[in-house]
């Protein structure tokens, strides 16, 4: 028996770092999907203000296709913490859904950051080593490790996750390891193959003035009345379009509404959030104390 909970725990070990490797290759894949469709828009000698609108159309058409047929995914993270509260694990079987639709949103020039698509993809790859762990506790010796397929009616028997240590601390401190594992194996994939992004890190001089200080006044009152302007904001106009128009015409809509933006601006078809590559190999730059 110690022998076989060793042998999980070494399946355990093995797949947290795979997960970390594949959530940052899955990172790295984003820009690289970002670069390919936009690398030409982005290069200042050849840009085009009309290729927004042959990119952001076309595939926001084939979004809205998708969104009909398989539902609306990506998953955002409030539907995944939703999830994961409610029913205490995630639905990881539809995976596939979010990671093609997440790729397309991103890659479309979506104003959006991919930290919804990998919170689903790595949410759902955690989810799915617990299951494991909790089914190889189980069944015991009677099935490989390794290979063996999990049956939903052994896994309606398995134990839940929190039954497979001790107690608390034990569970905090094995989960507390495996985390840590996962994020060098992210760091690993981050070194092997630097991927720099369509923003990349900028560095600009600033000129700070302690009177600058009382600008945070307004813009903390503003920002709270945008945020709460742009949630019912949000919530009024799902009601309306999601009664009144298809997903795929929505779809080519926001992809033309997109596109149109683009010429007040280039920066509306892009998220900060992509800077989450980038600045983590400038963060690998500095200390724990100094971040």
């Amino acid at each position: 028996m110690k022998f076989w909970r060793l042998k999980i725990g070494i399946y355990a070990v093995v797949w947290s770092l795979i997960i970390g490797m594949l959530t940052a290759a899955y990172l790295n894949l984003v820009n690289w999907v970002i670069d390919l469709v936009w690398h030409q828009y982005l290069d200042p000698a050849v840009s085009s203000k009309w290729y927004p609108f042959l990119v952001c159309i076309p595939l926001g058409f084939l979004i809205g296709f998708l969104n009909e047929r398989w539902g609306n995914y990506p998953l955002t993270i409030e539907q995944v913490l939703t999830q994961v509260r409610l029913k205490g694990q995630l639905n990881y079987h539809n995976w596939w859904k979010s990671f093609i639709l997440g790729l397309l949103a991103l890659g479309a020039g979506g104003n959006i950051g991919p930290e919804a698509s990998t919170t689903v993809l790595t949410s759902s790859m955690i989810n799915w080593l617990g299951d494991r762990m909790r089914w190889a506790t189980s069944m015991r010796q009677k099935v490989s490790l390794w290979y063996g397929k999990m049956q939903t009616q052994d896994l309606a028997r398995a134990p839940r996750f929190s039954q497979l240590f001790k107690n608390k601390y034990q569970r905090v401190f094995v989960i507390s390891g495996l985390v840590g594992i996962g994020i060098v194996g992210a760091a690993i994939v981050f070194k092997l193959f630097p991927e720099e992004g369509v923003f990349g890190m900028h560095h600009r001089i600033i000129n700070w003035e302690w009177i600058n200080l009382l600008t945070s006044i307004p813009t903390i009152i503003i920002g709270i009345a945008f945020g709460w302007l742009f949630v019912h904001l949000e919530n009024w106009a799902a009601l309306i379009i999601n009664a009144k128009i298809s997903k795929i015409w929505q779809g080519g809509i926001f992809g033309l509404i997109l596109a149109i933006s683009s010429l007040i601006t280039s920066d509306i078809l892009f998220s900060g959030e992509f800077r989450i590559v980038p600045f983590t190999h400038e963060a690998f730059n500095h200390s724990i104390i100094f971040l």
